[in-house]
């Protein structure tokens, strides 16, 4: 039979740390919620799981510093990855919004001429793409 403190430094699931592992579970939540973020900052909902790891990120690096090290690396990639998320998603819904503001009439007037069941569609695309095409060099 083992003694508690041998068992402890031989058993896989500790590191062979006798305090019950040394992993920092903020660092791999920031790093979770960055990748997750890239992944989905083109929809939006990025920007959320982004700044999810901005701030786990944070935690973790000075969860890290407290634990000398321990889980900063993974800290350090989820808050960049969550700044990087969170900044695409800031950047496609303002442009989304900025596109919607200038040019929501203009969509809805498409909307009209494809449901006119007499109006070619070809016709509507066409009418829609010039005013896009000439308003983009001037400001509404």
């Amino acid at each position: 039979m083992t003694s508690g403190a041998s068992r402890s430094a031989d058993d896989p699931h500790t590191n062979g740390d006798r305090s019950g592992g040394s992993h920092n579970s903020l660092g791999r939540l920031s790093l979770a919620f960055g990748l997750l973020g890239v992944a989905t900052c083109w929809i939006g909902i990025g920007g959320l799981a982004g700044i999810a790891a901005v701030i786990l990120g944070v935690l973790g690096r000075s969860r890290a510093r407290r634990m000398h090290g321990v889980g900063g690396g993974i800290a350090t990639a989820g808050l960049a990855l969550g700044v990087l998320s969170a900044l695409i998603a800031l950047l496609l819904v303002g442009g989304s919004w900025t596109f919607y503001e200038q040019h929501g009439d203009d969509l809805r007037r498409y909307q009209d001429c494809r449901k006119d069941p007499n109006q070619d569609p070809a016709v509507c695309r066409q009418r829609f793409n010039d005013v896009i095409e000439g308003s983009s060099g001037s400001s509404r």
